[in-house]
């Protein structure tokens, strides 16, 4: 007994329905077949060949058929679980702090150019040592992730050739 029970296959569509779950993708097309249509109750199931006589399905070819669109569909479930797979954190914090480097080059340059025009007080001057020594952790912050996730990606490859 099949664990279908209606199947429709078109292949110059390039769609194979299971059930009334239609896929489009790209399989091997039948020669001389322009569609399969299949039934529980095999009476009504046939084969349109490109001349448009009918011919009886083969459940086999029609089981084939269904394997086809349940590999095609457990490969786009894969895809999609991979894109929703959460973001490492690193990476995460790695674009926060290239934005906290943005804000603070942002908040840099005021009291950077009163010190250039010589109109600079203690607290511009106070400003810009804690900019930059703020941007200096950053930027090792930065590094550290940036070598840590390198390091893991070669691992990975290396691992992958073995």
């Amino acid at each position: 007994m099949n664990d279908f029970t209606h199947v429709v296959v078109i292949p110059e569509d390039r769609v194979i329905m299971v059930d009334g779950e239609a896929i489009q993708f790209d399989f091997p097309k039948p020669d001389g077949i322009r569609a399969i249509q299949w039934h529980e109750d095999a009476e009504h199931s046939h084969v349109e060949l490109a001349n448009y006589e009918n011919a009886p399905a083969d459940v086999n070819v029609v089981a084939e058929y269904v394997e086809r669109f349940r590999q095609e569909k457990l490969r786009r479930q894969q895809e999609e679980e991979a894109r929703n797979l959460p973001e490492d954190p690193r990476v995460v914090r790695m674009r926060e702090i290239k934005e906290e480097l943005r804000r603070n080059d942002l908040a840099w340059i005021r009291p950077a150019r009163a010190k250039e025009a010589g109109s600079a007080d203690a607290n511009d001057l106070a400003l810009l040592t804690i900019l930059e020594e703020i941007a200096i952790d950053l930027r090792a912050e930065l590094t550290l992730l940036t070598e840590e996730l390198a390091a893991e990606a070669i691992g990975q490859e290396g691992a992958a050739h073995a």
